[in-house]
């Protein structure tokens, strides 16, 4: 039995699969499946692929310039981790990504799998496994576009500048497949018609979508194309594959160039996200570097939610939205692993784009060459998505990829005799790492309890129809703690706080219209339970996200409702607040927050400072106007 060759063909269909995880088609968010795919994968190719090791005399890895940098990249990814001492979150700052050590295993995985299970004859089936996947989305999406409505299907398929990237990526590939079978043979003429077809499909896709980004990727991958043709016809224009691909390099370019959101028939689709400006997310980051730490080993995963609340100063206006990324991922790995890690990724870009210099420069040779410029232009291509878009975990994962598929048909250092021990013994570490990151499940799990939870809460519920107010409230207490045990994480604490504040309110009302007689006691020591209960959740939700300033503000919320059934806790509703606001100087809520609560304790001139410093971040705050309006008066 070849194991390797099992490995290949798990890899094939690990490729064709991954763009239908970027479809939200569960309760758990694409990215949560997309992890659990990647994992699921990685253990059975990995498991394969130590086997077929174990099984030869002799194997091989990668060493050169570009394999180092990569290495070394990871390595002071690795060490940012552990230096900021925020390992278990997530580059995203998603509360539900809080995963960074484990992303960081699935790249590095990634990575090597690609590069030690190809070689140059198969890396190119593993693209096409890939950019069959993305047209079959591609059709999906064109399905539910022209036909969903009528058949009243629900939308599957977001249109946003992922799914423009993993469209323009495939459309290259089948653009590649045109021109490599262009002489028009019988046995050719049914490859032809079906690159043909998918192209269509895809530049469809992207005028339909109207994201720019898209374009402009297209156009970088088909120059490569065009620059491959001729060289083949040796520079002379005068052949078709040159001329056609230079045409269509014009094509992308314009349509990039164009105004295409504008168009009527256009504008009904066009998609655009919400972003913050490069000049402000360098501005957060920037200040942030307050020592020599945050500025060589950057602040941490999941550290821009926080900069950004504590640096974003007044030029973001009284926006609630804390962003968890900045605008363009090089932004967010400067962010999060500093000069050191930045400059290594930068390096890495820098040593691509002198690749595909050199051998646009050089002619072509050898089977290697036959694919070259389809690969740098791949890798090219997901290096420029990272730069320009936000960190996403899909398509860094595909960058880890086709890193390692380019990577597979480089010559390698054999490791012989007793150095192929020392492969092995990496092997088998690798192994048991891989197998600890089984407890990702046990995550998964809990998310799928809180998203239930979510479901079960909103104003739209269907179980509303179901259960009593009560009834409900018990079953969101029974999901929340089901996932709290599962995976510690601030938010389940959060909603937890907050149910048990709920019930020991309702307890409370009970001892209130009762008495003092039995059941009123009984009443009131079930609702003093239940406070220490809230009490404890929100608590711990600081104790588990330190640096979120809204576990803060939820404190704070937390203690004004325990104070009217527990005068004990008197002060410590201020107290959070003003963590809060240390950690969200800002932020306009949290001053409205801590002057009510001045208000109803009765000192009503501090509580008109807070209230002016609220509306001063907020000036459209008008609720709040009226209530500075009516204190003064009574003043």
């Amino acid at each position: 039995m070849n194991f390797l060759n099992i490995s290949k063909k798990l890899s094939y269909g690990f490729l064709f699969l991954l763009p239908f995880f970027f479809i939200p088609n569960s309760i758990v968010s694409p990215v949560m499946n997309q992890k659990a795919l990647i994992l699921v994968f990685i253990i059975l190719a990995f498991a394969s692929f130590a086997v077929a090791a174990f099984k030869n005399k002799e194997n091989s890895i990668n060493l050169k310039l570009s394999g180092k940098i990569i290495l070394g990249f990871l390595l002071s990814v690795a060490i940012s981790l552990f230096v900021s001492g925020y390992v278990f979150q997530g580059y995203w700052g998603y509360s539900m990504q809080s995963d960074s050590l484990f992303c960081f295993i699935l790249f590095s995985s990634l990575f090597f799998l690609f590069s030690n299970i190809f070689d140059t004859k198969d890396r190119e089936n593993a693209y096409k496994s890939f950019s069959i996947g993305a047209f079959t989305l591609a059709l999906i999406y064109l399905f539910q576009i022209f036909l969903g409505s009528k058949l009243q299907l629900q939308t599957v398929l977001p249109a946003n500048a992922e799914s423009s990237i993993i469209f323009s990526s495939a459309l290259i590939f089948s653009i590649y497949y045109i021109f490599k079978n262009f002489e028009f043979k019988k046995s050719k003429k049914v490859k032809l018609v079906i690159a043909s077809f998918s192209s269509i499909v895809f530049v469809v896709a992207l005028y339909l979508m109207g994201i720019k980004f898209g374009w402009i990727l297209a156009a970088i991958g088909a120059f490569f194309i065009f620059w491959k043709g001729m060289q083949k016809r040796e520079f002379d224009f005068n052949y078709p594959e040159p001329f056609i691909s230079f045409l269509l390099v014009l094509f992308f370019l314009i349509n990039f160039l164009l105004p295409l959101n504008d168009f009527p028939i256009l504008k009904p689709f066009a998609y655009s996200e919400p972003v913050m400006t490069y000049g402000q997310s360098f501005d957060v980051i920037k200040k942030s570097f307050d020592s020599p730490q945050k500025l060589i080993f950057g602040s941490g995963p999941a550290s821009f939610p926080y900069n950004y609340s504590l640096h974003k100063g007044e030029a973001f206006g009284a926006s609630e939205e804390v962003p968890t990324h900045p605008n363009g991922g090089f932004f967010l790995i400067l962010n999060d692993f500093g000069l050191l890690g930045s400059l290594l990724f930068l390096s890495l870009f820098i040593v691509f784009v002198w690749k595909a210099i050199s051998y646009m420069m050089k002619e072509p040779e050898g089977d290697r060459d036959k694919d070259e410029l389809l690969f740098i232009s791949s890798v090219l291509i997901f290096f420029l998505a990272i730069f320009f878009y936000r960190f996403s975990f899909i398509i860094t994962s595909l960058l880890f990829v086709f890193l390692g598929l380019y990577f597979s048909g480089e010559r390698k250092i054999l490791l012989e005799g007793a150095k192929n021990n020392v492969y092995k013994v990496f092997l088998g570490v690798f192994s048991l790492v891989l197998i600890l990151n089984l407890y990702f499940f046990v995550q998964y799990q809990a998310e799928y309890n809180y998203q239930t939870f979510s479901m079960l809460s909103s104003k739209d519920s269907k179980y509303k129809e179901i259960f009593s107010e009560e009834q409900s409230l018990e079953k969101a207490i029974e999901l929340l703690e089901n996932s709290s045990k599962l995976f510690s994480n601030a938010d389940y604490s959060v909603y937890l706080s907050k149910a048990y504040l709920s019930k020991a309110v309702y307890y409370y009302d009970i001892y209130s219209n009762a008495g003092d007689d039995t059941k009123g006691e009984d009443a009131k020591k079930t609702a003093f339970n239940y406070v220490s209960k809230a009490e404890n959740y929100a608590k711990e939700a600081t104790s588990l996200n330190a640096r979120n300033f809204f576990v803060w503000e939820n404190l704070g919320m937390v203690y004004e409702d325990i104070e009217k059934i527990d005068s004990s806790k008197a002060g410590e509703a201020i107290r959070a607040y003003e963590k809060a606001a240390a950690l969200a100087p800002f932020n306009y809520e949290i001053y409205a927050l801590h002057g009510r609560k001045l208000e109803k304790d009765g000192n009503k001139t501090e509580a008109l400072k807070f209230y002016k410093k609220s509306l001063a971040l907020n000036p459209d705050f008008i609720e709040l106007e009226t209530v500075i309006n009516s204190l003064e008066k009574n003043n």
